[in-house]
Order: structure tokens, then C-alpha cells, then sequence
């Protein structure tokens, strides 16, 4: 349960979020310009570049799906929300991507 609360965090402080039981609604810190621009998908065609925002929010809303599919499932036996600290992977849509990929933060 844990981990998703920190999935569904990670991705609805990236790029905002209506909010749930359970994990706080946020203004996002990357917009779909952002994204779209970074230079992590500069390699890539138009196509997945101008598809890489809805992508990610389709993986943002997916988390916080399980987070109340968990909740709903477990009931009172459903830990509650962690606090966490995303500051170092959200600095730029690169540390981002790196850290939704598992990578390290690049420098």
C-alpha cells in the first residue's frame, strides 16, 4: 500500500492531480509544454514527443487508482498516506523521467 501511495505522490506532484483519498492534490510542477519540450525525449520522433505528457499522466492516474482500489479493498485495515519528498527527482522533467525509469537523477 505503501508503495503506491508513493507512486501515485510521485506522479500527481509531477504533473497534477484532482486529488484522492490519500494522496493530496497538487499544482503540477511540469506542464505539458515542459514535458513535451524536455530534452530527455529530443531524440524521439514528433509523434512521442507530442505524446509523452498524456503518457505519463495515463501512468499518474493509473497509481492513484490502485492507491483507491487499496483503500477501498482493505478498509480500516488500509495504512493511511506517507509524506515524501520528491524535491531532487522533480528539479527538471529530466530527473523526472530518470527517476520514473529507476535511473539515477543525472547531475
Amino acid at each position: 500500500m505503501t508503495l503506491e501511495y508513493l507512486e501515485a505522490t510521485f506522479y500527481t506532484q509531477a504533473l497534477d492531480g484532482s486529488g484522492t483519498t490519500g494522496v493530496p492534490s497538487s499544482s503540477a510542477t511540469f506542464n505539458r509544454g515542459a514535458v513535451t519540450g524536455a530534452d530527455v525525449f529530443g531524440g524521439f520522433g514528433g509523434r512521442i514527443r507530442s505524446g509523452a505528457y498524456d503518457l505519463l499522466t495515463t501512468i499518474r492516474d493509473h497509481e492513484v487508482e490502485h492507491v483507491e482500489f487499496l483503500r477501498a479493498a482493505l478498509g480500516a485495515s488500509a495504512v493511511g498516506p506517507c509524506t515524501f519528498n520528491f524535491s531532487a527527482a522533480l528539479g527538471s522533467v529530466d530527473a523526472f523521467i530518470s527517476t520514473a525509469q529507476g535511473s539515477r537523477t543525472p547531475a
